[in-house]
């Protein structure tokens, strides 16, 4: 069943939406300013959130642990280790004379 005028054939919900279709392309400044606004609010908000976290989440700290001894591993070469539980499987490699790099495989 369809509602309709009877002086024309439109539908009743026109009366109460007024919006023109040659005018629903078009953005207003206010509505264009408003939301340059709160899209600015949100990403203040947002980087506030992120300094928020970094300030109180901590990094936490690991023990100490050797790993092999000074020239036990050729220059080019890697040992693997784990650290800091037996379930994390690493990895060292002496890339250079004096230069040591560990990877966690994980």
């Amino acid at each position: 069943m369809r509602l309709l005028r009877r002086a024309s054939n439109e539908p009743l919900w026109k009366d109460e939406f007024s919006i023109r279709t040659a005018d629903e392309r078009y953005v207003t400044r206010r509505q264009f300013t408003k939301f340059l606004a709160l899209t600015s609010l949100g990403m203040f908000v947002g980087n506030l959130w992120i300094l928020a976290r970094s300030w109180l989440h901590r990094e936490p700290s690991y023990p100490t642990q050797p790993v092999g001894r000074v020239g036990e591993v050729p220059v080019g070469g890697v040992k693997l280790f784990t650290y800091p539980t037996p379930q994390d499987h690493c990895i060292l490699v002496r890339t250079a004379e004096n230069s040591y790099v560990a990877y966690s495989q994980k």
